[in-house]
């Protein structure tokens, strides 16, 4: 599965909603940022999934997808959150961050 990642406020904003009992397993990942900020990755309680990754103008990253091996997932061995819980990007400031999320659950 895929998320579109295109998000902008100075928040924790949800990028895949929570899937009843399920964890979310991040199988590959691609930010870009529009402007200078530090992103997060973290569950819906704030708990910290991958970060904080600093990201100058223009600047971003990949992960290459991975059927074998997630970059993070949602279980307790990997990130200390249960199943069930969504996946937000947390911005530093109000920059443009776009791209893209492999997953599955």
């Amino acid at each position: 599965m895929f998320a579109n990642v295109n998000v902008s406020d100075a928040a924790s904003n949800e990028v895949i909603a929570a899937v009843a009992g399920k964890s979310i397993r991040i199988l590959g990942l691609q930010l870009i940022a529009a402007g200078d900020v530090t992103v997060t990755l973290e569950d819906e309680d704030g708990t910290n999934l991958m970060g904080p990754m600093a990201l100058a103008i223009n600047g971003g990253f990949v992960f290459p997808p991975s059927a074998d091996v997630p970059v993070v997932h949602t279980r307790n061995c990997y990130c200390h959150a249960a199943p069930g819980k969504a996946v937000h990007l947390l911005l530093s400031a109000a920059v443009q961050v776009g791209g893209a999320i492999q997953y599955s659950t």
